[in-house]
């Protein structure tokens, strides 16, 4: 399976998440111009994915919601 692409980091993703701290609508905006509609973002030890597309928002949230580990 390959990984979507996405920003790199050379702070460990510290870099990324200051910037979808400070902005994230801004963020999430930028990262889908760039990258498409699924961005693979590295921080730390964890791996995220933005999925910014209605189907596969429904795909993640309804349709196999149970498939994807989610923050609460």
């Amino acid at each position: 399976m390959t990984t979507p692409s996405g920003p790199k980091s050379k702070f460990f993703g510290f870099d990324i998440g200051m910037q979808f701290a400070k902005d994230p609508l801004n963020f999430a905006e930028r990262m889908t111009q760039t990258y498409g509609d699924v961005v693979y973002l590295k921080m730390g030890p964890y791996d995220y994915y933005l999925v910014n597309h209605p189907e596969l928002v429904h795909q993640v949230l309804v349709k196999q919601a149970k498939s994807f580990a989610k923050w609460d």
